[in-house]
């Protein structure tokens, strides 16, 4: 339907299944008001689980619940040229060890911490003949001082984030201040929702913003308090009754947290994925020693003193 045919009256046949959408409105019988369709920002999130089937969410700005951060994991040092912000200094620990096999990069051991600086070109000699080699460089932390290091972008490691900051955010100052995919753990729920689906998880990926359609509907009874329920991944039959004249006003949009199946979660991510293009990853390089540590609780708790994108149908 065109948007001018906007809002419409409607009664309820048959009603979707589901407990995150508002049952006391979307009832059979019920007569609803459809005031028009819409475009609405969602964050697609999934839950940091070691073992599977993880849960996959999407979580409106509205959201009010507050988060902590939780370490990232990055497996290249490519990976945290990525990840670096001017907001802080990345601190990361080493979780793999990597032997250089040139003298002019540095060899890291597993539980080295460092400084994440910028990326830049160095010279390397290899086989008599220098070559140009694209680096990270970064500060190597000693229990006194620093070392320089660099470490060649192509370098299969591992590295675990040392967090620092002990704030608690709002979704919408996430997404403002840090770079998407983040870590994060509900450390207040929501309290304006019944039930806080996003409270019992271990922790989230926050993983890219999304733009989705929405159909803002609401009780007959009550036209100023609108839902925006997803079009694409409801099944709801309705029967028109007639169009609704005159102007509503001003309304007061509701939303909800949305969980969703991991097809449509996998679904999502490929259709948003195929109108972003980032950087391609370097060449892997073969390392020449690798020991696994895991250093995950010890990144959250250990301390140093230190001197896009178009609508999706489903």
């Amino acid at each position: 339907m065109t948007s001018k045919e906007f809002p419409i009256v409607a009664e309820v046949i048959e009603a979707p299944q589901g407990n995150q959408l508002p049952r006391n409105v979307l009832q059979p019988g019920k007569t609803i008001v459809i005031h028009k369709k819409c475009q609405a920002s969602r964050i697609l999130a999934s839950e940091i689980r070691s073992n599977f089937p993880k849960r996959h969410f999407l979580i409106p700005p509205s959201y009010k619940g507050k988060f902590k951060r939780r370490p990232r994991e990055f497996p290249t040092p490519y990976d945290l040229e990525i990840a670096k912000s001017e907001k802080e200094p990345l601190h990361v620990v080493a979780t793999k060890a990597f032997h250089s096999p040139h003298d002019e990069l540095s060899s890291v051991s597993a539980g080295d911490q460092f400084l994440v600086h910028h990326s830049q070109t160095t010279e390397v000699l290899c086989e008599g003949i220098k070559k140009v080699v694209n680096v990270l460089a970064c500060e190597k932390i000693l229990k006194k001082s620093y070392e320089a290091a660099l470490l060649p972008l192509y370098m299969e490691g591992g590295f675990v984030e040392v967090i620092h900051d002990k704030k608690q955010y709002q979704i919408s100052e996430l997404c403002a201040q840090f770079h998407l995919p983040f870590n994060v753990k509900v450390s207040v729920r929501d309290l304006f929702t019944e039930e806080d689906i996003l409270a019992a998880t271990p922790g989230l990926r926050l993983e890219e913003a999304i733009t989705d359609s929405y159909l803002l509907i609401s009780d007959f009874a009550n036209p100023k308090e609108c839902w925006e329920i997803p079009a694409g991944r409801v099944n709801m039959t309705v029967q028109l009754v007639n169009n609704l004249s005159g102007d509503p006003g001003s309304f007061l949009v509701r939303t909800l947290v949305e969980e969703i199946p991991e097809e449509q979660y996998y679904m999502m991510r490929r259709y948003e994925n195929s109108f972003s293009y980032p950087p391609p990853r370097p060449p892997k390089h073969p390392s020449v020693e690798e020991t696994k540590l895991s250093l995950l609780s010890l990144a959250e708790e250990k301390t140093v003193g230190l001197p896009k994108s178009p609508k999706v149908r489903l």
